[in-house]
């Protein structure tokens, strides 16, 4: 095997080793809080998500309801249903 073909095979295996240590330890970052399932009311009007689906307001909706998670609700500026924030329903 050539010098060259070994600085090549050793530059991989470098970049490999980088690529796997940022890919271990943005998994380590992920807040299992994000990745909870929340439920939306599909209505135009609606902002918030909700952690419980018996919630007193996702009761009020008249649209569609679904879930997601919360990263994704958030990123979609919706934001904690003030009804289950005051009630300490963040578990």
């Amino acid at each position: 095997m050539s010098v060259l073909a070994m600085k090549i095979n050793l530059n991989n295996f470098t970049l490999f080793l980088l690529l796997f240590f940022i890919s271990c330890n943005s998994r380590q970052e992920n807040n299992p809080e994000e990745e909870r399932m929340v439920y939306l009311c599909e209505s135009p009007r609606a902002y918030s998500f909700h952690f419980d689906s018996k919630c007193p307001a996702l009761k009020k909706c008249s649209h569609t309801v679904s879930k997601t998670t919360a990263s994704l609700a958030k990123k979609h500026r919706r934001r904690l249903c003030g009804w289950e924030a005051n009630a300490g329903i963040i578990r």
